[in-house]
């Protein structure tokens, strides 16, 4: 039975497109909206010309000063510029929560009665430095950008993380309460998981090894590694496929068992087919990632039962469990250990048997967008009692 609490789903962005996020917000929306009668989207935003201009002005400055970036989407202009436009929509409806979705910049000087229950990913004092998009700031912006972040923890009522690792971080770094911060794994960002027949008839394919790499970053997603674990599996008797999907590896990374795939928009029918088509016909996910917070792709590996074979790194560890639906393997760990790893589980029909319909079982029992809407009702009703 759906509760008739009335939620605000406050983003800067559009839900409703797939785009937004990869496609996260629009699983969030639908998934809150299946729990909560009136799930009501506060965004799309549209900035105005003098913000257009601020951001213009930033990039052109970055380019002058590449060594002394600004992280503009975490700034304090911006951040007043939200802070208004939100309240005003706010008034305009008799709303019991907001949700706020990695919106640090639109809720840090947001006034409000209403309490926020914001989630994320991570916290930019975990990130700085981690991902390379989120290093290089000035001092400066490095300040405001935590200042930004800090003043969103400090004015939400419940805080949700989709990791233990940023979980921890936030009450650490930030001084979050425990008490009201909570750790949920998002979803798989596909409209049906496979059936098991499908499963099945992968099983019996053992004639190869079809190794699958997703990711738009080639060298934070690891892909030498994977590369790596690639032809040591094929020189060591194992006769091994991988396909590079979603970014474009170094012309001397060549194969003919390599296949490429630089983009699929799965907003789009025919490449969503043939997104659906590599996960079925795929015996692992290979994603040696140097920096992860919680890749979404592992909720989707599990769903068509593939083992992911991954790093031991931020928050992966919430999102492939040892054993179940994967491994981790340390972060120092070359190709010849990936190769050995998958060789070991392949040529053992029964373990990667067991392997398979582990990694299904936990799409099924946490990594789906269901799951995580009921989640987010059970923390939002026990607040609300207490």
């Amino acid at each position: 039975m759906k509760s008739e609490l009335r939620i605000a789903f406050l983003t800067s962005l559009d839900p409703n497109d797939r785009r937004s996020w990869s496609g996260i917000f629009f699983h969030m929306l639908k998934s809150l909206q299946q729990q909560f009668t009136t799930v009501v989207p506060l965004g799309p935003v549209k900035l105005s010309p003098l913000m257009f201009f601020f951001i213009k002005l930033c990039y052109v400055i970055n380019l002058i000063f590449p060594r002394s970036r600004y992280n503009v989407l975490h700034s304090k202009i911006l951040a007043r510029f939200y802070a208004p436009h939100f309240e005003h929509k706010l008034r305009d409806n008799e709303f019991d929560l907001i949700f706020s979705p990695t919106s640090s910049t639109e809720i840090a000087f947001l006034k409000t009665h209403v309490p926020i229950f914001y989630f994320s990913d991570t916290s930019f004092g975990q990130i700085k430095d981690y991902y390379e998009i989120f290093s290089n700031f000035s001092k400066y912006s490095v300040k405001e950008t935590e200042l930004i972040q800090a003043s969103a923890l400090k004015n939400s009522t419940v805080i949700i993380h989709s990791s233990q690792w940023a979980t921890d971080f936030a009450v650490k770094h930030y001084g979050v309460d425990p008490a009201v911060s909570y750790t949920v794994a998002m979803g798989a960002n596909i409209d049906a998981a496979p059936d098991l027949a499908a499963i099945e008839s992968r099983l019996e394919n053992r004639a190869s090894c079809n190794l699958l790499m997703l990711g738009v970053d080639w060298y934070r997603k690891g892909g030498s590694i994977a590369y790596d674990a690639f032809i040591e599996l094929n020189a060591s008797g194992t006769e091994t496929n991988l396909t590079v999907c979603g970014c474009v590896p170094p012309a001397e990374c060549e194969h003919p068992n390599l296949r490429v795939i630089p983009f699929l928009d799965k907003n789009n029918e025919t490449d969503y087919k043939q997104f659906l088509q590599l996960l079925c016909s795929s015996h692992f996910l290979i994603l040696p990632t140097r920096a992860e917070c919680s890749a979404i792709v592992f909720a989707e590996a599990s769903a068509f039962g593939i083992p992911s074979i991954t790093t031991e790194t931020g928050g992966v560890a919430s999102m492939v469990e040892e054993g179940v639906n994967g491994y981790r393997l340390p972060l120092d760990a070359g190709g010849k250990e990936y190769a050995l790893l998958i060789k070991s589980i392949f040529v053992d029909r029964d373990r990667y048997r067991k392997l398979v319909y582990s990694s299904r079982r936990k799409f099924d029992d946490e990594l789906n967008w269901q799951k995580w809407g009921e989640k987010i009702r059970d923390i939002v009703l026990g607040e609300f009692r207490t």
